[in-house]
C-alpha cells in the first residue's frame, strides 16, 4: 500500500477503506498507515466531525477491535460526497488526484453528479463558479 504522509490523505485513505468493507480491524487499520493508536483515534473523531456536519445518524464506530460505518449503501455513497465536499471547501482540490479511487466509473459523470448535489444542497452557490474551476 502506497500511503502518504499528509493527513488529509490519509483521512481520505482511511474512510475509503470503511466505506468498501463491512468492518476493519482496528489495530491492522493503525499498522497499515503507520499511526499511532492514539492517531487513528483522532483521525476517526475528526472524520466522525466531517460526517456529522451533513449526517448525524451516521458515524463511525469502533466495537472491541473492530471499526465500522454502520449505514446502508445509499448513505455510504452520501456520506462519501460529504467528505469530497468537505475537502474542496478545505484544500484545493483537484478532482484528478482521486481518479484511481474511482476506476468502476467515469470521472466526469462523478463530477457532474457532485456539481448537481452540491446545487441541489444549496453549498457553495457563491463559489460556483471558482469551484467549477477546479474540477
Amino acid at each position: 500500500m502506497d500511503v502518504e504522509s499528509d493527513s488529509g490523505s490519509r483521512k481520505f485513505h482511511i474512510l475509503k477503506q470503511l466505506l468498501s468493507c463491512d468492518q476493519v480491524n482496528y489495530y491492522e487499520l493503525a499498522d497499515a498507515y503507520y499511526i499511532s493508536e492514539s492517531t487513528l483515534d483522532k483521525t476517526l473523531q475528526e472524520l466522525n466531525h466531517i460526517i456529522h456536519t451533513r449526517y448525524e445518524n451516521i458515524s463511525i464506530q469502533r466495537i472491541n477491535s473492530q471499526v465500522q460505518i454502520d449505514c446502508d449503501e445509499k448513505q455510504r455513497r452520501l456520506v462519501y460526497s460529504c467528505f469530497l465536499v468537505h475537502e474542496i471547501q478545505e484544500y484545493d482540490f483537484d478532482i484528478r488526484n482521486y481518479t484511481g479511487f474511482f476506476s468502476s466509473c467515469n470521472i466526469l459523470e462523478l463530477k457532474s453528479y457532485i456539481v448537481s448535489s452540491i446545487w441541489a444542497c444549496g453549498i457553495l452557490r457563491f463559489f460556483h463558479l471558482f469551484f467549477i474551476s477546479l474540477l
